[in-house]
């Protein structure tokens, strides 16, 4: 810098570093919310989940019904081919019920949630929640 001010290289180097860090912030605030989009579906899908699965509990032991028989080996069927099969909202969410497993007088229950459209990135995100109920 001299007496008369900025040379133009200096104010030049400016815009330079400026518009780096404008850039950097910009993609960062971008990353940022695509990753709260995901954090997003997850907490719904959790959430009805959830209540699926307190419904469960709530119901009498003997009306917990594996309705096509496969056991254990069907805990992970979704759609038509599980024990049960709902859209809610956006999501799709499938329960599969296995008496006697992984103990006798036990139950375990798998709700599955997986969102009703295919994500936009081809990564299909699910969650299941396992529980193991005794009987009484």
């Amino acid at each position: 810098m001299n007496k008369n001010g900025f040379s133009l290289v200096e104010v030049l180097m400016a815009m330079v570093l400026f518009t780096t860090g404008g850039l950097s912030a910009v993609n960062m605030i971008n990353s940022a919310y695509a990753h709260l989009g995901v954090a997003r579906t997850y907490t719904e899908m959790s959430s009805i989940g959830t209540g699926y699965m307190e419904q469960f509990m709530a119901v009498p032991f003997e009306q917990l019904k594996d309705r096509d028989g496969d056991g254990a080996t069907g805990l992970e069927d979704v759609g038509e081919d599980a024990d049960g099969f709902e859209r809610k909202e956006r999501y799709e969410v499938s329960w599969n019920i296995a008496h006697n497993t992984p103990i006798q007088k036990a139950t375990t229950i798998c709700v599955i949630i997986e969102p009703a459209q295919p994500s936009n990135n081809g990564m299909n995100r699910t969650v299941n929640l396992v529980s193991l109920r005794t009987s009484p």
